[in-house]
């Protein structure tokens, strides 16, 4: 073969090498896998109407990241920054001024299934009853519907994202209605003198109404009355102008409400009755510009109101249940001191007053927003903090003895109501069972007797939380009582095989004889216990250093103890 050839025949059997494709893996246990073979709770979805298209074309890997054989939920982006690879115009709306609540709060999967939910959108529901899972549908179904609402639902007039308008709304309000109601000589006709003196929404309702010409529910008297004249008059540039300026024209007719109060509303000491109060008409008792939550959330921050955990009223948009909205005599516009508010609703807290042992001081005083916060939080029972936290603030004592001594587990991991009550209870100390079973429940083993064995006093009797280390009137119940023996009873030792060295005893006479009928004298000798540990640690340390010298060298004698005298113990 020429020399020449085989090179050029070595280079194109690796050139076909590398254009040809690689055999096919082999089936089995390590072959790959489509997502839906692991999660085949999925594939119905895959397939259904409406289904995300990254979804419906199986493309899993457009929003996750392959994780492999351990599962486990991993998304390219967080949030809403995931959805605006794809839909940037949407998420985008929620930078604008007025944003959709869910949308704020919990971002695009607040409404939208991310694999599909049978509908459009991929929202829980089809049209309207999308909308009516948040928003109460009462306020649309009422006799006369607007007829926009009837045909093309909410989107008709509201954005479901993000507006520069109040209320999400498309456009500003007069504008979106007039673009339906063109007819303005129609429109001067049906309302008179009244054309143009405030905007629709005044005196109609914009969803649904009891009343003909949706007309709102609650209706000035003198819009009611038709008599425009009571409150306007004509201006310089032949406009309508007002009869009055701020509350000088509402107090023509209305007492001046809060007029007393020691803590006015500030709208009210301003003299501003229109930041609240609809000129001509509401849809809400006391002709209130809209519902009481979204009013007070016009001036007031709503970030406290909208933590993890909500208090009742708040929820319930009820903000009147406990504040006064003109004025009262107490700080925070209060209808009742706090405590006597809160035990309105919470009568039954802390149970029997009369079988109480203890109680907390905070609950004495009625001072609930010590440990409790009253429109939301992050904690269960509304506490202002993690309860370990909260009790340390105040119990300084037990703060310090976390930190210089060893603490309870259950103390250093700031669990305070495992064992405590936090307002009142029949134990002492607040403590919600007696001190024995509290510490048994964790601490069962320590009842148990061991097999010919024996239980220390603490846990015989159930006093273990409650003892101390022995004083002299109360040392005795710390040591065994052992008796001595009496001469009678003393036996002669054996003796010692032959060839045993001989140990060096003492004499004879150094160990008075007592009689039978002399009183057993208490010998204490150390025991295990949570007052003597210490001590007998001691003893024994110093005992084994001189046990040898005593043995060589017992040459003193021990005093002589008279028949009837009584020693004292010695623990």
């Amino acid at each position: 073969m020429n020399k020449h050839r085989v090179p050029a025949l070595l280079a194109l059997a690796l050139l076909l090498a590398v254009q040809s494709p690689p055999p096919a893996r082999a089936a089995g246990p390590f072959r790959s896998k489509t997502c839906l073979e692991c999660h085949a709770d999925q594939k119905k979805a895959a397939g259904a109407p409406h289904a995300h298209a990254p979804f419906a074309k199986a493309e899993c890997e457009a929003c996750h990241e392959v994780h492999g054989v351990v599962g486990r939920l991993a998304l390219k982006a967080s949030g809403n920054d995931l959805c605006a690879g794809c839909h940037a115009a949407q998420v985008a709306e929620s930078d604008l001024p007025h944003v959709h609540a869910p949308v704020r709060d919990g971002g695009c999967v607040a409404c939208h299934d991310p694999h599909g939910s049978g509908q459009p959108g991929l929202l829980p529901a089809r049209g309207n009853a999308a909308c009516l899972t948040c928003h109460d549908g009462t306020a649309f179904t009422r006799a006369f519907v607007h007829a926009p609402l009837k045909k093309d639902g909410c989107a008709a007039c509201h954005l479901p994202h993000g507006s520069a308008q109040p209320h999400l709304l498309d456009t500003p309000v007069d504008e979106l209605c007039l673009s339906c109601h063109k007819d303005a000589r129609k429109l001067a006709q049906a309302h008179g003198e009244a054309f143009g003196l405030e905007g629709c929404t005044s005196c109609h309702d914009p969803h649904s109404a009891a009343a003909p010409k949706l007309l709102l529910a609650v209706q000035h008297a003198p819009v009611q009355d038709r008599d425009c004249a009571a409150c306007h008059a004509p201006d310089a540039g032949n406009g309508a102008g007002l009869v009055a300026q701020g509350n000088d024209l509402c107090l023509n007719c209305h007492d001046r409400p809060g007029a007393d109060a020691a803590t006015p509303h500030a709208p009210v000491a301003d003299g501003s009755c229109l930041d609240c109060h609809a000129a001509h008409g509401s849809a809400h008792a006391g002709m209130i510009k809209t519902e009481l939550r979204r009013l007070c959330f016009e001036c007031h921050d709503d970030a406290a109101f909208r933590k993890n955990l909500v208090h009742a009223p708040v929820a319930d948009g009820e903000c009147a249940a406990c504040h006064d909205v003109h004025g009262g005599a107490r700080a925070a516009l209060l209808t009742a001191p706090p405590g006597e508010l809160c035990l309105g609703c919470h009568e039954g807290v802390g149970g029997d007053a009369a079988a109480a042992v203890s109680n907390h001081a905070p609950f004495v005083k009625q001072d609930c927003a010590a440990c409790h916060d009253p429109h939301s939080s992050t904690e269960p029972g509304l506490l202002t903090a993690k309860a370990g936290t909260l009790c340390l603030g105040c119990h300084l004592k037990v703060k310090i003895e976390l930190v210089t001594a060893h603490p309870h587990d259950v103390a250093a991991r700031g669990d305070c109501l495992a064992c405590h009550a936090p307002h009142r209870a029949g134990q002492p100390s607040l403590l919600k069972v007696s001190a024995a079973t509290t510490c048994l429940a964790c601490h069962a083993d320590q009842s148990t007797k061991p097999a010919g064995g024996s239980l220390p006093r603490p846990s015989r009797t159930g006093s273990a939380a409650t003892a101390t280390c022995p004083t002299a009137a109360t040392r005795s119940p710390c040591c065994a009582v052992r008796p001595r023996r009496s001469a009678s009873s003393a036996t002669t030792p054996a003796p010692a095989p032959a060839g045993t060295p001989m140990r060096r005893s003492p004499p004879a006479t150094a160990r008075p004889a007592t009689t039978p009928t002399a009183p057993i004298a208490p010998t204490c000798w150390p025991r295990p216990s949570p007052c003597s540990a210490r001590s007998a640690t001691r003893t024994w340390s110093t005992s084994r250093r001189r046990s040898r010298s005593i043995r060589r060298s017992w040459t003193i004698a021990r005093p002589a103890i008279s028949p009837t005298a009584a020693r004292r113990p010695r623990c």
